[in-house]
């Protein structure tokens, strides 16, 4: 009867090795490989089995013991154990080194290594495959071997983590990182598993009693998250993951497992939870969009600005929102990605779409983020449809009484004047022909003062009313207003026109797009100390733009739109002529500010769509 774990001898190759062709090619390199069929328990092996002892494989196979009598006797019962350890499921595979006689009477240092494989003939049971190496003269791969052993107990070491082998048979335990992680030198106890139990939550031992319970019975891994006391008395987050290794019946005999440290991360999926929420009890809408449009995310304000239900608006374009089209809103997403480049944050007063179509003033507050390796931009909407508009009446309003006192400034009183001038000048004339000299030179003084009142009254006239809506008078306006900068500042502004001779602005367009470039210019030469600013100006098809870039110091545009007047001033018009606009700039890098809106034409408006 033989030995539980150990095969009869077989006399022939077993035809499985055949097949495979181990029989004659793992002889070539210098290796035996055999075979195990359970429970037939008989042992089949390959030529280079028996030529690794200096036999030949015909004289060796007539030989029932053949390689248990060569094995030197002081290693005989350390490897019979190992493989018995093996084949009762104590280990999950079978590796041990020992001494084997050559024929010649040389001991040779060998290596057997072995596992479980499937059957291939088809019939029930188990299989064990294994080799056999000479490892006598092979120094450089003992050290190797060595090497990698090391290799790993640093590894282990160098866990972020508890590593664990528990003995289910004894409950004894090994630990490995237990005072790196919890500061325990040991812990109190023989028990493995009370000993820890002991230092859990209480609150979570039953969870994890649960887990381990569950495990054991189906001798399946396991993953869970827990509380645990630290040395030191603090109590840390945890996430055990464990494994066992079963027995021949199928039972877990052994189990291993890793304890990692995760109270940071669980701080930050708190913290992480903790934003979640307050951005789900925002007032302000809230959106995160990929380069492609797509809403990656949407809160519940920004659902009810917009009129959609929870999650609607999940992996749907952004430009359902909008009333551009496709051309217009990849403009307006080029200047949103273009302004939150290198940190820059850019603010653009929007018409938003809402599911019924009707429409939504918007302010967006517009940021990037990395998601992974793609920028996506973050959006914050405020539904600003009342302020917008007493805004846009309290602005129409002004600018009606601005255009009529403009109108009556240059067409009443400059007339007015100019004919008081030219009166006087023909009284003057009279006077030095009738021989009165002296009368005609105090005449001349006042009409030099007429003349003057009369300049003023233009100038007040232009600033209330600055251009005419022509390609020519938009030319001038733009034309004076760079060298009224140069005159007063010393600071050269480069002009850059691109205006068809078609064009014709109405005169509300024209004068509100002169004065949003007055006090971008001011705003560049007053605060920003530019040293160079750029003054773009150009209409192509129904849209025009309006571009101010310096290279100044820069600003936050959250912080400083809050108390500038100038800036919401420059909003107010941009809307008022159904346009945006968005300031781009952030500390340190300059400021670009950008306006677009539609081109009036005989009267017909292109509106936003």
């Amino acid at each position: 009867m033989s030995t539980p774990g150990y095969a009869s001898h077989l006399g022939t190759p077993s035809p499985g090795l055949v097949q495979q062709g181990i029989e004659s090619t793992l002889s070539l390199a210098g290796v035996g490989v055999w075979e195990s069929l359970v429970p037939e328990n008989l042992f089949s092996c390959s030529e280079g089995f028996y030529k690794l002892l200096g036999m030949s494989p015909g004289d060796g196979r007539e030989v029932v013991e053949f390689w248990p009598e060569r094995v030197h006797p002081d290693d005989a019962a350390r490897r019979r154990m190992a493989y018995a350890n093996f084949f009762d499921g104590l280990t999950p595979s079978y590796e041990e080194s020992y001494r084997v006689q050559h024929q010649d009477g040389r001991w040779l240092m060998v290596l057997s290594r072995a596992g479980w494989a499937p059957r291939t003939d088809g019939k029930p049971g188990r299989r064990v495959l294994g080799y056999v190496i000479d490892v006598t003269a092979r120094d450089a791969d003992i050290d190797r071997l060595k090497a990698s052993e090391e290799r790993f107990r640093m590894s282990v070491s160098a866990l972020q983590g508890v590593v664990y082998d528990l003995d289910l048979r004894t409950l004894k335990t090994q630990w490995h990182g237990l005072q790196r992680v919890l500061g325990y030198e040991t812990l109190q106890g023989d028990n493995g598993i009370d000993s820890w139990i002991a230092i859990v939550h209480p609150d979570d031992v039953p969870k994890l009693h649960e887990k381990v319970r569950a495990g054991r019975a189906t001798g399946v891994g396991f993953e869970t998250t827990y509380r645990i006391r630290h040395q030191d008395g603090r109590w840390r987050h945890v996430r055990q993951r464990g494994t066992y290794l079963l027995g021949h019946d199928g039972k877990p005999i052994r189990a291993y497992g890793l304890v990692e440290d995760i109270t940071e991360d669980e701080s930050q999926r708190q913290q992480l939870q903790l934003q979640a929420a307050i951005i789900e009890r925002m007032s302000e809408g809230v959106m995160l969009v990929a380069r492609d449009t797509t809403i990656l995310f949407a809160n519940p304000a920004l659902e009810k600005i917009f009129g959609y239900e929870r999650g609607e608006l999940n992996n749907v374009s952004a430009q359902v929102l909008s009333f551009r089209s496709p051309a217009e809103f990849e403009n307006l997403v080029r200047a949103v990605w273009e302004g939150t480049e290198n940190g820059r944050t850019s603010i653009i007063d929007l018409q938003g779409r809402r599911r019924d179509n009707s429409m939504c003033p918007l302010q967006g507050y517009f940021s990037s983020l990395m998601l992974g390796n793609s920028r996506c931009v973050i959006a914050v909407f405020t539904d600003i449809a009342e302020r917008k508009q007493l805004e846009r009446e309290l602005m129409q309003a002004a600018v009606r009484a601005q255009q009529r006192a403009g109108g009556h400034l240059h067409d009443g009183l400059g007339q007015q004047l100019t004919g008081i001038a030219m009166m006087l000048q023909g009284l003057g004339t009279r006077a030095v022909s009738a021989g009165v000299p002296t009368l005609g030179a105090e005449v001349a003084d006042v009409v030099t003062l007429v003349n003057a009142a009369i300049g003023s009254t233009r100038t007040l006239a232009r600033g209330l009313s600055p251009v005419r809506p022509s390609r020519e008078g938009l030319v001038e306006g733009f034309e004076e207003l760079v060298h009224h900068v140069y005159e007063r500042y010393r600071v050269r502004v480069a002009l850059e026109l691109a205006v068809p001779p078609e064009t014709r602005l109405d005169e509300t367009a024209a004068n509100n797009l002169y004065h949003i470039a007055q006090e971008g210019l001011l705003n560049a030469v007053r605060h920003a100390d530019a040293r160079r600013i750029q003054l773009q100006f150009r209409v192509a098809g129904p849209q025009a733009e309006l571009l101010i870039i310096d290279d100044g110091k820069g600003f936050d545009p959250v912080q400083f739109t809050r108390g500038s007047t100038g800036l919401r001033l420059m909003r107010f018009r941009s809307q008022l002529i159904g346009g945006y606009l968005s300031v781009e700039s952030r500390p340190g890098a300059g400021t670009t500010l950008r306006c677009r809106c539609p081109v009036n034409f005989a009267g017909k408006s292109h509106e936003p769509v």
